[in-house]
């Protein structure tokens, strides 16, 4: 669980450091949770972000199950709603993060998660 947490805040750290601004992290919704929403101009991305130490398990955004893309496509959507905002421009990222010692790798797979 630490690591996850740990890897949130480098994720936000490397968003800002691309030209997105971070307007909130662990975002809850009744479909699961959003771990980094920000603002590039006038597009809103969601992100999840997936860290790992080891590659025993495969690559980090390899465990993003189907389940849980729809519940970042719905807890997106209940997002825009509350505020909103369904008329804007969004999209849903992974932030990959590989994690060797102090090396740190760093994988942004833009628009990741589609309804389609």
């Amino acid at each position: 669980m630490q690591i996850g947490k740990t890897g949130e805040k480098q994720a936000a750290r490397y968003l800002e450091s691309n030209g997105v601004a971070v307007l909130t992290m662990n975002y809850y919704t009744p479909y699961g949770e959003i771990d980094i929403i920000g603002k590039r101009g006038d597009l809103l991305i969601f992100c999840e972000v997936k860290t790992r130490t080891s590659q025993k398990y495969g690559f980090p955004e390899e465990s993003i199950t189907v389940k849980k893309k729809n519940a970042l496509i719905n807890s997106s959507l209940f997002y825009l709603q509350e505020r909103d905002l369904l008329d804007s421009s969004w999209r849903i990222d992974v932030i990959s993060i590989f994690k060797k010692g102090h090396a740190v790798q760093y994988d942004w797979i833009e628009n990741a998660i589609t309804s389609e």
